[in-house]
């Protein structure tokens, strides 16, 4: 898999409300693939990723992608505090199991 997908993508005309303008166009670039933490029988995997929208700062992203990038569903973003949140609680969980 390349290291950096740059992909456009916009809605069209039909798919968009009559009130809404071009702003629904959205703009991705995996900066970094951390992983994939699962594969469907489709192909589709789901995928940790550092990735930039729309030009803006680069977060933590979790979601399912076609294996081309092109297609992705809804997912989840995280900035870099929030998951140092979630590294910082899963390591004192799994630290409280290992005391058990």
């Amino acid at each position: 898999m390349p290291e950096n997908y740059n992909t456009n993508y916009s809605k069209s005309a039909a798919q968009r409300a009559p009130e809404q303008e071009i702003k629904d166009e959205v703009s991705f670039n995996i900066l970094e693939h951390l992983g994939v933490l699962r594969t469907s029988a489709s192909g589709w995997t789901r995928e940790l990723n550092y990735i930039s929208w729309n030009d803006r700062p680069a977060k933590y992203d979790i979601r399912d992608w076609t294996p081309d990038h092109r297609k992705g569903t809804r997912g989840i973003t995280l900035t870099d505090y929030e998951m140092g949140k979630v590294c910082d609680w899963v390591a004192a969980r799994n630290a409280a199991a290992d005391k058990e």
